[in-house]
C-alpha cells in the first residue's frame, strides 16, 4: 500500500467518531502540511464515492475543522473495508504474490512485462516481500532468470494457503478464475448446508494443495509428533474421498493433507471420533513421543479431567494444537495485521485500531443455526439496559475474529454485548487454545468457530449469563 493511501486511512480512521476536529491538529498527528491534508481529503472523497454506487460519505473542511458528514446506511469501518481492499488490489506487491500464487516458478522477465515494473524497483519490492516472510523462513528466490518460493516446506505450504484464503477474499472476482480444476476431494459438506466459510476454507486447500504438490511430491517433517499423529489420523478418520484416476503425488502427502484438513475444519470430526483418536495417541509407547505425552498428561492433571470420554478428547485436541504451533508457530496469527493509527474515541482506552484485511471484508453472518435458541436471546437480552462484557482470545482462527464478532452482535443485539481487553472485568472469555491450567470459569473454549454444537453451547451460555447478570442487577436495584 502506498504512504498516501496508508496516510489517508489514518485520517479516514480519525474521523470515524463523527466529531469536528481542528485542521492543524489532524496535520499534525499525520506529519503533513496543509496542503497534502487537503489533498488527501479530496482523493478520500473522490474513494468513498466510487466505491460505493449510492453512498454519500464526504470529508468536508469548514472554519478550520474537518468532519466526516456521516450517511445513515452505512458504518465507516465498512467503508474503510472496501478502501483498504482497493488500495490492495492497486498494491504491486499483492500483484507480485497473486501471481507468484498462481506460477510458484515463473520467468522473472515475464513476470516484469506483465506486471509493467523495472527490474530496480522490483528487486526492492521483493527484498520488502522476504523481509516480511523472514520470520517464517520462507523467501521468494531469484536464480538464472526465475523467480521461486523456497522455505520450510510446511511453513510455505501453510503460507500459500493463507495467500490464497487472503487474496481470494479481498478479490474474488479476479482469484477465482484462477482456481484449477482439481482431481482431489474431501469429505463431503452436505451435513454442514448452513456453514459458508468451511467449504472456501476447505476449497482453498485443495487448491493450494494441487498447486503445491503438482511441483512437490510430498513434504517432508522430522517431528515425531507429526509423523505418529497424521498415522493415526489416516487410519482412523481419513477425510480424503479415495481418487480413482492416476494418484498425482505420493501417498504421504495425502498424510499430510488429511492433518491439514483436522486442523483447518476440527468440527468434521465427532466427539467419538476425537475420543478414539486421543486415545490411540495416549496409548503410543514410542519414546520420541513421550514428551508430548507427558506434557497433555500434566495439562489435564491440572485441569483434573476426569478419566472419562471427554478425557481422551481433550487429549486430541491438545495435540492438535501442540503439532500446529509445532508446525507453523505462533506469529502466523499476525500474518494479514494492518496496523493503522488508532482513532480518536479509542486513545483513551490505549487501544489500536487493527483491522485485519481478510476479516473486515466478510459480511456473512449467517453460518449459526437459527433455532429456538435464537429467538431466546432475541426476546430476553435486548429488554434491559446491562451489557455483558465479552473478551475473544484468537490464535489459529484470529482472521476470523471479526466475523464472529459480529455473529454474536447480530444475535443478541449491539446494545447488550460489550467486547473489551480486560481479563478482570469479562464476563466470559471466549478462546480456541486449550490451556488447562485456565480456570474453568470464565472461559469457554471454542477449537472451532464454526462447529454448530459448539455455536449453540456458546450462544446459550452467553444468554444464561445475560439474564443472571440482568437478574442481579435488578435485585440489588430493589435493595
Amino acid at each position: 500500500m502506498k504512504t498516501n493511501e496508508y496516510n489517508q486511512l489514518n485520517l479516514l480512521a480519525y474521523l470515524a467518531d463523527n466529531k469536528k476536529h481542528a485542521y492543524h491538529t489532524i496535520g499534525k498527528e499525520l506529519n503533513v502540511t496543509k496542503d497534502t491534508l487537503h489533498r488527501y481529503v479530496n482523493n478520500l472523497n473522490y474513494d468513498l464515492n466510487t466505491t460505493q454506487e449510492d453512498t454519500i460519505y464526504y470529508i468536508s473542511i469548514k472554519k478550520q475543522q474537518i468532519f466526516l458528514n456521516k450517511h445513515p446506511d452505512y458504518s465507516v469501518y465498512d467503508l474503510m473495508a472496501r478502501l483498504i481492499q482497493k488500495y490492495s488490489c492497486l498494491s504491486p506487491i499483492y500483484q507480485i504474490l497473486s501471481e507468484m500464487l498462481y506460477q510458484q516458478s515463473q520467468s522473472t522477465l515475464q513476470l516484469l512485462n506483465k506486471l509493467n515494473l523495472s527490474h530496480s524497483y522490483f528487486n526492492k519490492l521483493i527484498k520488502k516481500i522476504n523481509n516480511f516472510l523472514k520470520p517464517y523462513y520462507i523467501r521468494l528466490s531469484q536464480k538464472n532468470h526465475m523467480i521461486h518460493w523456497e522455505g520450510n516446506q510446511i511453513k510455505l505450504f501453510f503460507i500459500q494457503y493463507l495467500l490464497w484464503s487472503y487474496l481470494f477474499l479481498v478479490d474474488p472476482k479476479m482469484m477465482a478464475p484462477r482456481f484449477i480444476q482439481s482431481p482431489l476431494n474431501f469429505v463431503s459438506l452436505d451435513n454442514y448446508p448452513f456453514i459458508e466459510h468451511p467449504h472456501i476454507k476447505l476449497k482453498l486447500l485443495q487448491h493450494t494443495a494441487y498447486n503445491y504438490f503438482a511441483k512437490n511430491d510430498h513434504i517432508v517433517c522430522d517431528s515425531a509428533l507429526y509423523k505418529s499423529l497424521s498415522n493415526i489420523l489416516f487410519s482412523e478418520h481419513n477425510l480424503l474421498i479415495p481418487n480413482q484416476k492416476k494418484r498425482l503425488w505420493l501417498p504421504e502427502s495425502d498424510k499430510f493433507l488429511n492433518l491439514m484438513i483436522h486442523l483447518i475444519a476440527p468440527y468434521l470430526i465427532s466427539n467419538q471420533k476425537r475420543e478414539i483418536i486421543g486415545k490411540k495417541f495416549m496409548e503410543l509407547e514410542h519414546p520420541s513421543i513421550q514428551a508430548y505425552k507427558n506434557r497433555i498428561t500434566t495439562l489435564l492433571a491440572l485441569k483434573s479431567v476426569p478419566q472419562d470420554t471427554t478425557y481422551h478428547e481433550i487429549a486430541y485436541l491438545l495435540c492438535l494444537q501442540q503439532l500446529s504451533l509445532e508446525m507453523v508457530g505462533t506469529n502466523f496469527q499476525h500474518f494479514f495485521q494492518l496496523t493503522i493509527l488508532p482513532d480518536p474515541f479509542k486513545l483513551s482506552n490505549n487501544q489500536n485500531l487493527n483491522p485485519n484485511l481478510a476479516i473486515l471484508l466478510e459480511k456473512d453472518c449467517s453460518y449459526y443455526p437459527i433455532n429456538n435458541l435464537t429467538y431466546l436471546a432475541r426476546m430476553t437480552c435486548p429488554n434491559h439496559v446491562i451489557k455483558l462484557n465479552i473478551k475473544i482470545e484468537l490464535s489459529t482462527q484470529l482472521p476470523y475474529e471479526t466475523l464472529f464478532k459480529k455473529t454474536i452482535t447480530t444475535l443478541f443485539n449491539e446494545n447488550t454485548i460489550k467486547f473489551i481487553s480486560s481479563d478482570t472485568l469479562a464476563d466470559i472469555i471466549i478462546t480456541d487454545q486449550v490451556d488447562l491450567t485456565q480456570s474453568t470459569e470464565p472461559y469457554f473454549f471454542m477449537p472451532d468457530l464454526f462447529d454448530p454444537l459448539a455455536l449453540e453451547s456458546l450462544f446459550l451460555k452467553i444468554t444464561v449469563l445475560y439474564l443472571s447478570k440482568d437478574n442481579n442487577t435488578q435485585n440489588k436495584k430493589k435493595k
